[in-house]
């Protein structure tokens, strides 16, 4: 069940790959809980972080990042290279493993 409170959208970030592309990102986290003061603002505390990558538009894997973010995990959901939001060329499963890395 969720136990974090999560902002209604999540915060668009540029990731750099090592030949100088740039991927489009949305990083979902957890609300801070612990302090009065600082409640309702994104968590950048260290936590478990899962990265979902795709081809087929970030966007679409919304609802997953509100779940994820709600049971307290950093969630990244990254267009890969060439695709939406994302700089350089797409060619279908030849860069995938280094760019993920």
């Amino acid at each position: 069940p969720p136990i974090y409170t999560v902002d209604g959208k999540g915060r668009e970030i540029t990731i750099p790959l090592r030949d100088g592309v740039e991927t489009a990102a949305t990083l979902y986290s957890p609300n801070q809980t612990s302090d009065d003061d600082r409640k309702n603002k994104a968590d950048d505390s260290p936590r478990p972080v899962v990265l979902i990558r795709t081809p087929y538009n970030r966007a679409s894997l919304a609802r997953y990042g509100f779940r994820f973010a709600e049971r307290g995990y950093h969630l990244v959901t990254q267009d890969t290279r060439g695709r939406f939001g994302s700089t350089g060329e797409f060619f279908p499963m030849l860069n995938e493993t280094r760019d993920g890395a």
